[in-house]
């Protein structure tokens, strides 16, 4: 949580990721097991891949690039409706 340290209430934080963010089973058991890694400030949250994808939807896009990936984990997810 220190990403959001001194921008939003600490309290709000915990509910809204309690109660909307939905992270597969896969993805979590890789986010966790790769935290270690010496790269792993390159991955991004569970909340923002949510955002990302519900604005894919939103856009219609069928196709996206990744630059960087620590992990192959989203690779068939990305373009799907």
């Amino acid at each position: 949580m220190a990403r959001y340290e001194g921008l939003i209430d600490p309290a709000v934080i915990d509910y809204v990721l309690r109660t909307s963010v939905r992270e597969a089973d896969i993805p979590a058991r890789l986010r966790k097991e790769t935290a270690d890694h010496p790269k792993s400030n390159f991955q991004i949250p569970p909340e923002q891949g949510q955002l990302l994808q519900i604005l894919i939807r939103m856009t219609g896009a069928r196709r996206s690039q990744s630059c960087s990936r620590l992990t192959q984990a989203g690779r068939g997810r990305r373009g799907q409706r």
